[in-house]
């Protein structure tokens, strides 16, 4: 994986941790490069596929968006990294306002 000044992050990322050969040979292929056009707030990934095709996908955080949305994309991010359960316990303490409710919620991942 190279920066756009061509240096890697780490010389040997597998200092710090173990990589697999399909991840060695994906960070072969991967030029992390930054773009001034893009806003601090925002990301985009292109992927440039072996048949030619090309992929593209963007996010910015600063564009406004439902809060149902964002609450429902919060949640399964929440669910995908806790659990759906601890997700929700959390949701609700902090709903609540209940800081002990989601010490609780929080110290029951471990």
């Amino acid at each position: 994986m190279f920066l756009d000044s061509g240096r890697t992050i780490d010389p040997e990322p597998e200092a710090y941790f173990p990589l697999s050969q399909a991840t060695q040979a994906m960070m072969a292929r991967v030029n992390v490069v930054a773009d001034d056009n893009v806003p601090e707030t925002a990301s985009e990934v292109i992927v440039s596929l072996t048949t030619g095709e090309t992929l593209r996908a963007s996010h910015d955080l600063a564009e406004p968006e439902p809060l149902s949305l964002r609450r429902e994309k919060l949640m399964a991010k929440g669910a995908d990294l806790l659990s759906p359960g601890v997700a929700q316990d959390v949701a609700d303490a902090i709903a609540a306002r209940n800081l002990s409710a989601l010490t609780r919620a929080l110290r029951s991942t471990d």
